[in-house]
């Protein structure tokens, strides 16, 4: 096998986003070739599958589009997931290393010890774990032990959780088994989108979803804290609603169209279309931006204060704030950040030293979690550790089993 195409899906808020690339072992190059979103309100909600049969139908068009475009079959699928039923915590343990050398199934070996002792409710399930760094001897700290001495390895990590019944239910939407892995789609943001020496003098990546606003913090290089709160970019769309008494689809529009944070980021002056039911009516962008930036400001408040409330020095954030998600696509989001955060903020982009995508895609802003999860997890795989959903077995693999199974769920 020369290139292999994998698919990466990010189940949202209430839309399922993919991408499709394809990567070329003999030049360890992976290359995102076509991206797409099929929208599933009916089937998910803030991450959580409300209709198994919607959902399954949603994730199989999506697959079949993003194959279709790029003359694609039997690829490799991951799911990550995100949401505010996700649990977040920290953990720690360690264990003795009788052969002095810290070997990948001694590493293996520590994670489980910390795991264990994690005692996980027996209601919810581990998604992952999340190393933030390694001990040895009780003295160095490092981030990764392979190769080197110790007679004791203590592991610091973050346990991730979620209700055993979320997780089942997304994983009988996207037709995998109980045993086969979903990921956390924020762990790997900070691979591709915040760089080494940002993450060292510290920094926070904000991922402003439609129901959900994810929030990763570096300190010293490791991931400190991730949070998921239960705010996001579809607040604002509700707010537009109530007041100008439109349809969803339609305030969806005009936010995207004609919204902004700050009145000296567009011609406040200017009027905009729009429709209620057949008639037609006129509104301000002034009118507008007084809907957006109180909703906007309230959601950035409360950001602030359940950082405080978990122990997050805001002032240790050298390295700035990063800003992703199709929430950011406002003009005057990064002034809104920057006034009350007090430091530079600034949209995240993806490094194209590590992953070929298109500007288009990337600009997008609505892939950063696939793309990041499909970066993270082929880079673990072929540095030798298999963590891939593969779909070419004998018995059609993930996606054999989304096209035989949906019918059996609709």
């Amino acid at each position: 096998m020369s290139k292999q195409s994998i698919i990466s899906i990010d189940i949202g808020s209430s839309s399922i986003h993919g991408v499709i690339a394809f990567y070329d072992e003999k030049t360890a190059k992976l290359e995102i070739t076509s991206a797409d979103t099929v929208a599933c309100p009916d089937g998910i909600e803030a991450g959580s599958i409300i209709d198994i049969g919607e959902a399954a139908n949603s994730i199989r068009i999506l697959i079949e589009q993003l194959e279709k475009s790029q003359n694609a079959k039997d690829s490799w699928v991951y799911v990550s997931v995100r949401g505010s039923f996700i649990k977040t915590a920290d953990q720690s343990d360690g264990i003795s290393v009788t052969d002095t050398l810290v070997t990948e199934d001694i590493v293996d070996s520590v994670k489980k010890a910390v795991i264990e002792k994690a005692q996980i409710n027996a209601k919810d399930t581990l998604i992952q774990i999340i190393p933030k760094e390694y001990k040895l001897d009780r003295l160095q700290v490092v981030p990764n032990p392979l190769s080197m001495e110790c007679s004791y390895l203590e592991l610091n990590s973050l346990i991730v959780t979620a209700p055993r019944s979320i997780v089942s239910n997304i994983k009988r939407a996207c037709s995998l088994g109980m045993e086969e892995p979903i990921f956390y789609g924020y762990y790997s943001l900070g691979n591709i989108l915040a760089s080494k020496e940002s993450k060292k003098l510290g920094c926070m990546l904000i991922d402003i979803g439609g129901m959900t606003t994810g929030i990763v913090v570096y300190i010293n290089g490791i991931v400190q804290k991730i949070l998921e709160l239960p705010v996001g970019s579809d607040l604002i769309t509700r707010d537009i609603t109530k007041k100008l008494k439109t349809l969803q689809a339609e305030s969806k529009r005009i936010k995207e169209t004609y919204g902004a944070v700050l009145e000296n980021e567009t011609n406040e002056n200017a009027e905009f279309e729009y429709t209620i039911g057949s008639a037609k009516k006129m509104s301000s962008i002034s009118e507008l931006i007084n809907i957006i930036k109180p909703q906007v400001d309230m959601q950035i408040a409360y950001i602030i204060s359940e950082l405080k409330k978990n122990k997050v020095d805001i002032s240790a954030l050298a390295g700035g704030i990063l800003l992703t998600g199709g929430g950011t696509k406002l003009p005057g989001i990064l002034e809104a950040f920057e006034k009350p955060f007090d430091c530079g903020v600034k949209i995240a982009t993806v490094d194209m030293n590590k992953i070929s995508v298109s500007q288009e895609i990337v600009d997008c802003q609505i892939y950063t979690t696939a793309i990041s999860t499909l970066y993270n997890e082929v880079k673990t795989r072929f540095a030798g550790v298999n963590t891939v959903v593969e779909t070419s077995s004998k018995d059609g693999g993930f996606f054999g089993k989304v096209l035989g199974k949906v019918s059996e769920i609709v």
